[in-house]
């Protein structure tokens, strides 16, 4: 599996169909079943979760903030995939123009090289030609995490009905909560969080 992130430890891995059964009590096969409530879209969902992120205490947004591309792209690949069977042809694009300057300014050379893979995919969208869609589709991301940050990114997408988000985490992410403190947040020389990428 591709990873990111935090350093090897004893971990749990955690069962997102799991916990909606124990704390929403949802049916246990519930997250392959998800369907968007009417208006909810890709971009809409993953604006409101960066938002939310960028309002978290600093020792969980630092853990949390390492979501946020491999979800950015996620997205991406889901409006393209909609625009392929007849959704907003023009969608793919006006969310890498709104989304790539801000994961750009991280300056991380592997996430630049995704990027850069990304971009012309907007106007041919040719997923089955795309060696980097085929890898986010195919293989899951590793996620280590603290119980804390784990708890408060599954309550706010269930709370908050981001089922979109919560279908792609159940689909396409290994999460391991550990039973631990969020590590002490670690600035970057721009001030903010480092962010995760997915390693290809």
């Amino acid at each position: 599996n591709r990873g990111f992130g935090m350093q090897s430890q004893v971990a749990r891995d955690v069962k997102i169909n799991e916990l909606l059964h124990r704390d929403y009590k949802k049916p246990p096969r519930y997250a392959l079943n998800i369907v968007p409530k009417a208006g909810d879209t890709y971009g809409d969902s993953y604006v409101r979760l960066c938002t939310w992120i960028g309002n978290q205490p600093d020792a969980l947004k630092q853990e949390i903030a390492h979501l946020r591309f491999p979800i950015f792209v996620h997205c991406f690949l889901g409006l393209l995939v909609q625009a392929s069977n007849g959704g907003d042809r023009e969608a793919p694009a006006q969310f890498l123009k709104k989304h790539v300057p801000e994961h750009a300014a991280m300056n991380q050379p592997e996430k630049k090289k995704q990027l850069e893979q990304l971009i012309p995919l907007a106007s041919t969208a040719a997923l089955a030609d795309s060696p980097l869609a085929k890898l986010y589709f195919t293989q899951r991301i590793s996620w280590t995490c603290s119980q804390a940050s784990f708890e408060a990114v599954t309550n706010f997408l269930v709370d908050e009905q981001l089922y979109l988000l919560l279908r792609v985490l159940m689909l396409y992410f290994n999460i391991h909560a550990v039973r631990r403190d969020p590590p002490p947040p670690v600035e970057t020389a721009n001030g903010t969080p480092p962010e995760g990428t997915a390693a290809t």
